[in-house]
């Protein structure tokens, strides 16, 4: 199965659940986690103080400069975008 297949099956899995509001730190850690080690990468960026905690508790390490980001408004996404960051949220309206 080819790298981008993944992200997208992971992408469709996962949707349901991310449609579904607000999601609980440990529970956006633990998505997180997943697609930071999909990707490749050690590191997450996020400003959630909760979601850095649970993060470190799974050993991932949170950095700014990190690929992926959990971005809580929907203002900061086209800004992360145009850095090439992958932007992961947890409403439909980011």
């Amino acid at each position: 199965m080819t790298r981008p297949f993944r992200f997208i099956l992971l992408g469709l899995c996962l949707a349901g659940s991310l449609a579904a509001g607000d999601l609980a730190p440990a529970l956006v850690a633990k998505f997180i986690r997943v697609v930071v080690l999909a990707t490749g990468g050690k590191s997450a960026a996020t400003t959630d103080k909760e979601i850095a905690g649970e993060l470190a508790q799974l050993g991932v390490a949170v950095d700014g400069d990190a690929k992926v980001v959990w971005c809580d408004s929907d203002k900061e996404i086209p800004r992360l975008a145009r850095q090439g960051k992958f932007v992961v949220c947890g409403s439909r309206s980011c």
